[in-house]
């Protein structure tokens, strides 16, 4: 208890500096793959602070112990300070945090004599190879894509090139690439094979390519098969108390989240009758952007309720006023209230056109929620298969998200039926999603590693 307070007073104190910062999570006691391995981190300076009883403010815990109580037995950490950090971009600190690491000598004593160098995305691209320099022969480089930036919705075509020279040379100078879905790796492979520049390589063979899908956490699959114990095994997705159409996602233009909100509003009266509510849960890193999507649900809706977030003092408030909402607005949920959500909910809409994964899919689905997502360019859709753990839709259309939820939300068929579409998918889906967890995550990349080794 005295540890859950602590980090309400951090997050609270971050909230004031509109800097939301993601808090270490208690351990699950399993032994961590990332024992005995040495982490280099970024820390933005000021990002761990707390405000005392004058007004002034102190650093509340260094970035050693922040990821010691996330991976408790980890070798080594080295704090690399950066400026601001921001969003990671073109624009953020990656060269600064390269530039920082190079002039430390405690970072190049901790990392001499690595076996294997694992860094992840673009950013870090500087910072392996100052590592690899400093042996001979170098340790062998895991690349772990994250995100494949230069095909980014949105960007221009300057942008879009920067971004490509860059994965391309971090593909280049690895020994192994790793990406989250398959789609993932055949844009990244398009990038380098048949390269026709072979002194990038140094003589090298090409990469070999894996996937590997992000796990359900920890915390989350803990919390999952808890509460389908208490409902004594039965089916999740089958109980009274779904009433929501759920879209968990951040709210940005790239996230598509617009979709989803000319959609609910079109159908606003169909929504009403069928007393639908809809719940909208993500962080607003555009402030003009997530303004005009409420405008928009307060002109369709007699009743939004708006709220930053889900942990203030005031939860029962929240959820009475909830009830009476036609539109649920929230930007932060903790695990817990996240599976009340989830468990209240009859269908997730997650709207993007691409998403190298979409973990509120794997999430929604531990919960016995169906998720209903774009047709290509999820990555969840690799270890979710389309009609039988998630529904697939066009999310490029209005009409046709529109169309999807008459068919899955709103029609008799799909809802009374004991053994409707939602049902079955929800049932299926919390299966899949349960039997790939951090340990089963940590498995495959600890064979990623010795294959690259070997």
């Amino acid at each position: 208890e005295d540890r859950v307070r602590d980090l309400r007073v951090r997050r609270s104190c971050l909230q004031r500096q509109r800097h939301l910062q993601p808090l270490p999570r208690p351990s699950s006691g399993r032994p961590s793959v990332l024992r005995h391995c040495r982490l280099r981190c970024s820390w933005r300076q000021g990002a761990a602070w707390e405000g005392g009883g004058g007004g002034g403010w102190r650093r509340s815990a260094s970035v050693a112990e922040s990821v010691r109580a996330i991976v408790p037995g980890v070798a080594a950490v080295c704090a690399v300070s950066v400026s601001s950090w921001g969003q990671v971009d073109r624009d953020s600190c990656w060269s600064e945090f390269a530039q920082g690491f190079a002039a430390s000598d405690e970072a190049r004593r901790l990392v001499s004599g690595c076996e294997v160098v694992l860094g992840v995305d673009w950013s870090a691209l500087d910072v392996v190879r100052c590592v690899r320099k400093q042996q001979s022969p170098p340790p062998p480089f895991v690349y772990l894509n994250f995100r494949v930036y230069h095909t980014n919705p949105g960007i221009d075509d300057a942008t879009r090139a920067w971004y490509a020279d860059r994965e391309r040379a971090t593909c280049l100078e690895a020994d192994s690439v790793v990406a989250l879905c398959r789609r993932d790796l055949r844009r990244l492979e398009a990038l380098y094979k048949d390269d026709e520049e072979p002194a990038d390589r140094d003589n090298k063979e090409q990469p070999r390519g894996f996937v590997l899908n992000p796990p359900l956490r920890t915390d989350i699959q803990a919390l999952a098969a808890k509460r389908h114990q208490e409902s004594d095994g039965s089916k999740s997705s089958t109980t009274s108390k779904r009433k929501y159409l759920l879209c968990c996602c951040r709210w940005s233009p790239e996230k598509n989240v617009h979709l989803f909100v000319d959609a609910v509003c079109a159908l606003a009266d169909e929504l009403q009758r069928a007393n639908v509510p809809v719940f909208m849960c993500g962080s607003h890193a555009m402030a003009e952007y997530a303004d005009g999507l409420l405008a928009k649900l307060r002109s369709r809706f007699p009743s939004v309720n708006f709220g930053g977030s889900g942990d203030d003092d005031d939860d029962d408030e929240h959820k009475a006023s909830d009830d009476a909402a036609d539109v649920v607005v929230r930007t932060f949920l903790n695990a817990e209230q996240l599976a009340d959500v989830f468990e209240a909910s009859m269908l997730n809409v997650h709207p993007p056109t691409y998403d190298a994964y979409g973990m509120t899919i794997h999430e929604a689905a531990a919960f016995g929620t169906p998720s209903l997502l774009h047709s290509q360019g999820i990555g969840a859709a690799d270890r979710l298969t389309s009609g039988e753990d998630v529904l697939l839709g066009d999310m490029s259309s209005v009409d046709a998200l529109v169309a999807s939820l008459r068919r899955y939300v709103l029609s008799k068929e799909a809802c009374s039926s004991s053994d409707g579409v939602l049902r079955r998918i929800g049932d299926k889906a919390r299966e899949t999603s349960m039997s790939f967890g951090e340990h089963e995550n940590g498995l495959e990349l600890l064979e990623i590693v010795k294959k690259t080794q070997s």
